[in-house]
């Protein structure tokens, strides 16, 4: 069965959108502000501990709390971009088309990831191999993203990588919204690069079903 990682030969199309330089902010900032938080937790410890051993584990706690919240909270609009069908990415790659078949991601990218622009391994989620795809059509992922749906003879065909109760629960909307779980996000990286995976399908001999 096709892998999950990157192919190791032959031509290459890979999917991706622009990374842009404020991606690796929200990477560098959770983890700061976790440290930044237990640095003034240990303050508060200090400076109340002489007065009064539970109002400086309190304190610290509250301090800890505080802290934390304010370097999660640019979390919300992030995922709020993302359930509106926008990029996401951070200029990760979104598929692979190479000469063994396709490969996509889907997965919400990691803090290291934001922070380097490299995926973890495996790169992608799910990857089928061209014998097994019968055609193409545009269709609505669940967060209402245009996608290029790859068909497939048999789902049981698709590699799947294991996946966490988030990536499931995509992947089961997915199915439930276009009938396969393979699906190339390539619209929202641009118009030149949905031509390209067009063209790559088109040449791998795979029709259109949609018309």
């Amino acid at each position: 069965m096709i892998e999950l990682t990157p192919a190791r030969a032959g031509e290459r199309l890979v999917v991706r959108a622009p990374r842009r330089p404020g991606h690796p902010v929200y990477g560098w900032l959770v983890p700061v502000g976790l440290g930044v938080a237990a640095l003034l937790a240990v303050l508060v410890v200090v400076l109340l501990w002489s007065r009064s051993p539970v109002a400086a584990i309190g304190g610290a706690v509250c301090t800890f709390l505080f802290v934390v919240f304010f370097a999660l909270l640019p979390g919300a609009p992030l995922e709020h971009r993302r359930r509106a069908g926008r990029d996401d990415s951070v200029g990760l790659p979104m598929a692979e088309l190479s000469a063994d078949g396709v490969r996509v991601r889907y997965r919400v990218p990691s803090l290291r990831e934001r922070r380097t622009g490299e995926p973890a391994d495996p790169a992608y989620d799910a990857a089928v191999a061209w014998a097994d795809v019968t055609g193409w059509r545009y269709g609505r992922d669940p967060y209402g993203q245009s996608v290029i749906v790859v068909e497939v003879a048999d789902p049981a065909a698709v590699a799947l990588r294991p996946a966490d109760p988030l990536l499931r629960s995509y992947l089961d909307r997915l199915v439930r919204d276009t009938g396969s779980p393979v699906a190339v996000r390539a619209p929202i990286a641009g118009p030149e690069q949905e031509r390209a995976v067009v063209e790559r399908l088109t040449s791998q001999g795979v029709p259109r079903t949609d018309g």
